[in-house]
């Protein structure tokens, strides 16, 4: 089992990019959370331990990509950085949200699509294999 420690009414902030059910962190069973922790945030116990539950992470890379082909001087390569979606598409982070995954509905959902602008551009499709 593990611990959710998750952004509550009471630990709402209009200062970063967070929502109710953000998770702030994940521990073990055993951990002991503080009186101001209990008092803060909204803790919730679930079935599958940290390691399994720290995979659900979306995956975020940096991609680069040369402005041009040929060799010249002084040429700058060009960098964003992108997030996995569902249907294992690249997509441009604009706004990253201050805590990649959420608690909703018994589940963990990634946070990255609940900012429109992280949808709007895809920058490298899913990989697609031909059958012989």
């Amino acid at each position: 089992m593990a611990q959710l420690l998750l952004i509550s009414d009471k630990s709402m902030s209009e200062t970063d990019n967070r929502q109710v059910g953000d998770v702030v962190g994940i521990f073990d069973d055993d951990h002991v959370f503080s009186e101001k922790e209990r008092e803060i945030f909204q803790i919730v116990k679930v079935v599958p331990t940290t390691g399994t539950l720290k995979l659900l992470y979306p995956k975020i890379h940096t991609l680069a990509r040369s402005t041009s082909t040929d060799w010249v001087l002084g040429e700058a390569v060009e960098y964003k950085e992108a997030w996995k979606d569902a249907d294992g598409n690249w997509c441009e982070i604009i706004e990253k949200p201050r805590f990649p995954i959420r608690y909703e509905d018994g589940t963990l959902k990634e946070n990255y699509s609940r900012i429109p602008e992280n949808t709007a551009t895809t920058l490298i499709t899913k990989e697609v294999s031909a059958e012989k």
